[in-house]
């Protein structure tokens, strides 16, 4: 571990690559950003060429510092100054020049390249031997070693960049000439001002090595002249190059322009300290801290208005420069705050210490915004007629919305810092019961026993397809061709999960049988999945990881009486050893409650609540239950509908905010079993094991208050001392297990990934259509007798809706025109209705016909298109 911490402190801290990565990095990496801009790329492309983009930057770097390191190693040792090579040996200095160089390179495997292209990165590398090495060391012949630094320093990586990603946008940028050509003055002025500052920073350093550099020959006055007239220069050609990107970034020069104002005031305030020069501080406010933390974030939001995705490039950057931007969005939050109209908010939302009034001044905050942007999002309905596009700008303003809600978020932690970090550790310390614990593993396992006992047929019948009806999931699709799938063993794990979950609730062994249980729950709730029906039920894996590490059987369980007759028992204290895994459960919750709102808000829009979306996806559900309405026909109330939906979306989005107080998860508990019941009323979508889960929420010692509930008999305990830091938590096994699951499930949240057992949860945040594609089936007897499949499964409650994946993957492939496939996956369509339905053994002929039709209860006798897809015969394959 001593050997590694050294390695990366070599390069990040020793060879200097962390002052690039913060100061460099992010400004060369806004050029192809920008031209993303101009010619929008599919989101797989951009991903994966900019995290090309940051390698190749990085090794550049590398070889760079390098260089000049080997080349000043004598002469940083006669001024005493630090040069990381100066102690290692030959073969390592060739070790790590040749790992930078290979850095550098490799990446070009992928990123498109050509002449120009070659003749820009041998450029680069000999212009780092002419400036480091003689017997040209450019680096001592005055001004030459000026321009030399600034062109392989900002001119040719600015180039670079700027041409790889105009051949990724495939040349379609018309004014590429002109913005090069302005991209390169500003660059090489920007350059000189860094090499010039360098030098006169270096300049005792330099006159005591005996290095002779511009400023050296000619003096601090001739220098300082110099940048000051390098500095104006640079601005004249920065304005140029706004003014270019503001043709496609439009909003650039207006933030630029608040940026400044507010720049001015920070200048100011730095001047008094009088630690640097004028010009020092001039750049490092006006144009550094710009082009390195503002403008590529800018360059960047811009993005989501093309249709290229940018949300997961947004979060890398925003992780990669986490550093950087945090203090500049500080800045701004407290600029904000010292405003006339930060300053009446200021009291409400960021001094007041009780929890519960700062939650609701800011849940009116929030209403208050998403208000205005539900106007703005009918004035774009009524302004933009078209769907395409309105649907375009709508998402776009939804988009906003979400970085408005998370900017929110933040200026909690920014402002409300030491109480937020205070109210966080208070959660993730806090003590509970021994008995709410074990409560909840009782329910929880006899929930998971009735189901295992009842005989899973409808999982079951998944394990009778062949193998070529297998679909893998993302990031364990090697599994499916290796993991032994057929009915017995399916049924022989279902019996051991059924010994291990009687064992979970009764709390015997529990240690070991709960870990045991693990790679079962795996295996029996995974399986389905590999059929192109993705379950979501990963909770009934992640609850019974939490409470394998846990200590759930330490009252009301068969280990706790044996402890009783050994005496070796002690009633348990009120501790963190019972609150954690608890917390960790809630934490899953909040996760999926949150990133489901989130990604309805970011995927869809208000799109999703505002419009016939929301009465479409209740018909849909109808249309997969058999054409079987509700009652109460919602549809026929679609402004209740909307509120309700938009509703949904910030319940779940403010979800978290409630699990933090103990007196306020009882709206989590009211609010998610509402949201769950209603659902499954109206679109037979219940969620059970996640509604049930809220148990866990539930305080029983404080509800043994309630006379018909005293029976109960739940002792007060004490509260334990111990664990009362988060170092002290480490200590705990569950920490590292729930840390592994929390860490995850969030970044499979984040990136809107639904896979095994890591998994975002539905968020139903899709665009569904007014019209449905469904698969008629005609079924005929050796009689020519005709049978109505589907009236016969929805008579034995089979459950179309979980094989209608099957039915959306047959109209692609039949819509493909591949004929093979197609024949395949309708014969795997058909064995799962026969091994799932009883009754259709008798079936000798089978024709299947792909109809369009509406959504509408009352139109869904129309057929819109009908397509025969085929028909198979008992004793033959499918057949057009």
């Amino acid at each position: 571990m001593t050997k590694l911490f050294a390695f990366f402190h070599l390069f990040s801290t020793k060879l200097r690559l962390s002052k690039p990565w913060q100061y460099k990095v992010p400004l060369l990496i806004s050029f192809p950003y920008f031209l993303i801009k101009t010619g929008a790329v599919d989101s797989a492309t951009f991903l994966h060429a900019i995290i090309a983009a940051f390698a190749t930057i990085i090794g550049f770097a590398g070889v760079g510092y390098v260089t000049n390191d080997l080349s000043d190693r004598k002469k940083d040792l006669l001024a005493h100054k630090d040069n990381a090579l100066t102690h290692l040996s030959p073969w390592a200095i060739r070790g790590i020049l040749i790992g930078c160089i290979l850095v550098a390179i490799l990446p070009w495997a992928y990123l498109p390249w050509d002449n120009y292209s070659l003749v820009l990165i041998s450029t680069e590398f000999a212009l780092f031997y002419l400036y480091a090495f003689p017997p040209f060391r450019l680096k001592e012949r005055g001004i030459l070693g000026l321009i030399t630094d600034a062109l392989y320093a900002h001119v040719v990586p600015a180039v670079l960049a700027s041409w790889t990603f105009y051949l990724v946008i495939g040349k379609v940028y018309d004014q590429f000439d002109l913005f090069i050509i302005v991209l390169m003055v500003w660059q090489f002025f920007s350059g000189i001002r860094n090499i010039l500052s360098h030098q006169i920073k270096d300049y005792d350093n330099d006159l005591m090595s005996g290095t002779k550099t511009w400023v050296t020959q000619k003096g601090l006055a001739a220098a300082t002249l110099l940048l000051k007239t390098s500095i104006i220069l640079e601005c004249i050609a920065f304005l140029g190059f706004l003014g270019i990107l503001s043709l496609r970034v439009t909003f650039l020069p207006w933030v630029f322009g608040a940026y400044v104002f507010v720049a001015i005031y920070a200048f100011a305030k730095a001047r008094k300290k009088k630690q640097e020069t004028p010009a020092k501080h001039f750049t490092n406010i006006f144009l550094d801290h710009f082009y390195t933390q503002w403008m590529p974030m800018l360059i960047l939001i811009s993005i989501i208005f093309i249709p290229t995705e940018v949300s997961l490039i947004l979060l890398v950057h925003l992780v990669l420069f986490a550093r950087s931007m945090y203090q500049n969005i500080v800045s701004l939050l407290h600029a904000i705050r010292g405003s006339r109209a930060g300053n009446i908010l200021n009291h409400r939302l960021y001094i007041e210490k009780n929890y519960v009034r700062s939650l609701c001044w800011h849940l009116l905050l929030m209403l208050s915004y998403v208000g205005l942007f539900c106007i703005a999002y009918y004035a774009l309905h009524y302004f933009y007629t078209g769907k395409a596009t309105f649907f375009f700008w709508q998402n776009r303003l939804s988009k906003v919305l979400v970085l408005v809600m998370l900017l929110q978020l933040f200026s909690v932690f920014v402002l409300k810092k030491e109480i937020t970090v205070h109210t966080l550790k208070q959660f993730l310390l806090e003590k509970n019961s021994a008995y709410n614990l074990a409560i909840f593993r009782i329910i929880f396992f006899f929930v998971i026993f009735g189901s295992l006992v009842r005989g899973m047929e409808s999982s079951m019948a998944w394990t009778t397809l062949p193998e070529t009806a297998r679909v893998g999931l993302p990031f364990i699709g090697w599994l499916i061709d290796i993991l032994p799938i057929s009915p017995e063993i399916y049924d022989s794990m279902r019996l051991i999960g059924i010994i291990l979950a009687f064992t979970g609730l009764i709390g015997f062994q529990t240690r070991w049988t709960l870990k045991l249980y693990i790679p079962v729950a795996f295996y029996l709730w995974a399986v389905p999945c590999f059929f192109g029906k993705l379950n979501h039920n990963q909770i009934l894996l992640w609850i019974p990881i939490i409470l394998a590490f846990s200590q759930c059987s330490a009252v009301w369980s068969v280990d706790a009486i044996i402890k009783k007759l050994r005496k070796t028992w002690t009633p348990p204290e009120k501790s963190v050893l019972y609150g954690l895994p608890l917390t960790l459960i809630w934490i899953h919750l909040a996760m999926i409650y949150c990133f489901s709102g989130l990604h309805k808000l970011w995927d869809t829009g208000l799109f999703w609540g505002l419009s016939d979306n929301i009465i479409n996806q209740i018909q849909l559900e109808w249309v997969e239950n058999y054409d079987v309405t509700s009652a109460i026909r919602m549809d026929k109330y679609p402004i209740l509908l909307r509120t309700g939906a938009i509703g949904v979306i910030l319940f779940e989005i403010v979800y978290p905010l409630f699990l933090i107080k103990p007196t306020l998860r009882f709206i989590n508990f009211i609010g998610a079993w509402s949201l769950h019941l209603t659902a499954g009323y109206l679109m037979n979508i219940d969620f059970t094991h996640l509604r049930i889960t809220h148990v866990s929420l539930i305080n029983w010692i404080h509800l043994k208050r309630i006379k018909f509930l005293k029976v109960i008999k739940i002792p007060t305990p004490k509260i334990a001392q111990e664990y009362n830091s988060l170092k002290s938590l480490t200590k705990l096994p569950i920490f590292y297990a729930g840390l592994i699951l929390v860490t995850g499930n969030l970044i499979f949240g984040i990136a809107g990934i639904s896979s095994w057992p890591f998994s975002d949860y539905p968020s139903y945040s899709g665009v569904v259509e007014n019209t449905v594609q469904v698969i008629k089936i005609d079924a005929y007897d050796q009689n020519g007798q005709q049978t109505d499949v589907k009236a016969l499964g929805q008579e034995q409650s089979f459950r179309w809706e979980n094989i209608r994946p099957f039915e959306t993957e047959i109209a692609h492939t039949f819509k493909q025109g591949d004929t093979v496939l197609l024949q395949e996956k309708i014969e795997s369509y058909w064995k799962l209705w026969t091994s799932k339905v009883q009754g259709l053994d008798a079936i000798e002929k089978v024709t299947m016909t792909l109809e369009t039709t509406s959504l509408v209860p009352e139109e869904r006798h129309i057929i819109l298109d009908a397509q025969v897809l085929g028909t198979l015969n008992k004793n033959q394959s499918m057949r057009e």
